[in-house]
């Protein structure tokens, strides 16, 4: 059974979410509802919040992230947060499928690799902390098909883009249809577009509240047979949500 002080530690937290995620647009009395606190307890919580600098008040009954939240904030590398939470699940995927697996995040119009697990002979030149080209890169597709469309464009107005194989997409037209395509049917392929020898499969990585994070790839010889490919991308997906329940702080469903 919890004790007193975690059940009150409990209702600390709650009401330093909800205070966190309305961001000073609602008085006390709207947060303690959502919080599902009475008034007066809320209003107790807030005061010890207030003075450890986890919220400020911004306006009468108002409140906002403080400077002991926001300093905090500023050491965390989401980055790096979601590269630890993910190298378990992505570690036994790598090992299920035989195969390299590959974590990353667009930085500057490049795709970053955070992470990389390999059981397999397929991507050996990357590495972790790496930055390649999106627009032929499965993760890079991924990236780019979330970006908000002022982004995109500006993105595909940058080129002119390289052909490094005969399967490259180049033509920003056919990227623009392409990373729609990807948008819409929730992952992507790289079919030989970065390396002839090599094929991916990448899928979305998404925060709790459904925003985009980093993408994950799983690389493969491009010899290798179409239903690989299939039984791939549907073992890729359950790890992803197993890993977005970690982020989430879920139990993951899925055991490499």
């Amino acid at each position: 059974m919890a004790t007193p002080a975690s059940q009150t530690l409990e209702k600390a937290l709650r009401l330093f979410a909800v205070v966190l995620a309305d961001d000073g647009n609602s008085p006390l009395s709207v947060l303690s509802e959502r919080a599902g606190l009475p008034f007066s307890t809320a209003h107790r919580l807030a005061a010890t919040l207030e003075r450890q600098g986890m919220i400020q008040r911004e306006s009468r009954g108002r409140y906002v992230a403080g400077p002991t939240m926001l300093a905090a904030a500023r050491t965390v590398d989401e980055g790096r947060l979601v590269a630890r939470l993910s190298r378990p699940v992505l570690a036994g995927l790598a090992r299920r499928l035989k195969q390299t697996v590959h974590l990353g995040r667009l930085e500057d119009g490049m795709v970053t690799y955070l992470l990389k697990e390999s059981r397999g002979p397929a991507a050996t030149f990357t590495q972790e902390g790496v930055q390649l080209e999106a627009y032929c890169s499965g993760i890079g597709k991924v990236l780019l098909a979330h970006l908000d469309e002022d982004r995109r464009e500006r993105y595909l107005a940058d080129g002119p883009f390289v052909a490094l194989t005969p399967s490259t997409i180049v033509e920003p037209s056919a990227l623009r249809d392409h990373l729609a395509l990807v948008k819409a049917q929730g992952w992507a392929v790289d079919d030989a577009e970065f390396f002839e020898t090599l094929k991916c499969i990448a899928a979305p990585l998404r925060r709790p509240d459904g925003t985009l994070v980093a993408a994950v790839s799983i690389s493969f010889p491009a010899g290798l047979a179409g239903d690989a490919y299939e039984h791939a991308l549907v073992t890729l997906l359950e790890a992803l949500t197993s890993i977005e329940a970690r982020l989430s702080h879920a139990s993951p469903s899925y055991s490499p």
